[in-house]
């Protein structure tokens, strides 16, 4: 009867050892993030972020940009706009990208909201890239993804790249 007694105290401390490591180390799932739409200063065009972008604007050879951007879990997420750039659709590569490594998998031709431009898919240090330029009035538009099949998978690239709103 002893054994038997130490045999079920064994096994309750076991277990509630068990419970507790299992406890301590639960994996906890990410808090939900709720993306809101950013409306750019220099001109009427929106899109979503993961959490408030951080915004700069300056004068670039006479040239405005303003580039607002933001990172959520593995993912970059950024948009450019350039008032009266001195380039044209046919013109538009993605060259800071290049010029850093990336390697170009595929450039196709896309409207957004009736406006002209192209979509780079490139991969850059382990990571994907979609990269956007399109014609908006007088001015040029990058759309700028980087991502990890995870933010594939759970739908962020997606999200962020269709809220685009010109």
């Amino acid at each position: 009867m002893n054994g038997l007694l130490k045999l079920l105290l064994i096994g309750a401390l076991a277990y509630g050892g068990y419970d507790l490591y299992q406890k301590h180390y639960e994996v906890q799932a990410e808090p939900e993030v709720v993306w809101q739409s950013y409306v750019l200063d220099t001109v009427n065009i929106s899109v979503m972020f993961p959490k408030a972008p951080t915004v700069e604007r300056k004068s670039v050879e006479g040239h405005i940009v303003e580039w607002q951007g933001s990172r959520h879990a593995a993912g970059e997420y950024t948009l450019v706009v350039i008032q009266n750039p001195d380039v044209t659709l046919g013109d538009y590569y993605p060259n800071s990208l290049v010029n850093k490594g990336a390697r170009l998998k595929d450039k196709r031709f896309i409207m957004v909201d009736g406006y002209d431009g192209y979509e780079f898919t490139l991969d850059y240090n382990d990571k994907l890239v979609t990269q956007r330029m399109i014609s908006f009035h007088n001015a040029m538009v990058t759309q700028t993804a980087i991502y990890t099949d995870h933010e594939v998978n759970n739908g962020d690239t997606e999200k962020f790249l269709s809220s685009l709103s010109l």
